[in-house]
């Protein structure tokens, strides 16, 4: 049997607050067309990669928060990759409760 070097990608989304707030903010009131700040990292145990994202709540509801710019010339199959082990990584912070339910999480690239 062949031995494999297993990369583990953490992608995770952080919701920071309106944007120009001086600190995290996600206590003040939102509109549709309030521009919210999103901080999206990547982590694979040896390096992290930390990118803020700026979208109007609206845009975030009707599209996702569009990942950056940088990580856009990724490979389909980094893509998928990453996105399976988002939904590993989610899965396993689900409380049982929710899971008993039925409740899981996928994440798919969008177009």
């Amino acid at each position: 049997m062949l031995e494999r070097d297993v990369l583990n990608i953490v992608l995770c989304l952080r919701y920071l607050g309106p944007f120009g707030a001086a600190e995290v903010d996600t206590d003040s009131p939102l509109n549709w067309n309030t521009k919210v700040r999103f901080e999206w990292v990547k982590a694979d145990g040896a390096t992290e990669e930390r990118v803020e994202v700026d979208v109007t709540c609206k845009n975030a509801h009707r599209q996702g928060v569009p990942k950056p710019e940088a990580w856009k010339s990724k490979s389909a199959n980094d893509v998928a990759s990453f996105a399976h082990t988002a939904e590993l990584v989610a899965d396993g912070h689900l409380p049982i409760s929710a899971k008993a339910e039925g409740a899981r999480v996928l994440c798919r690239p969008l177009p």
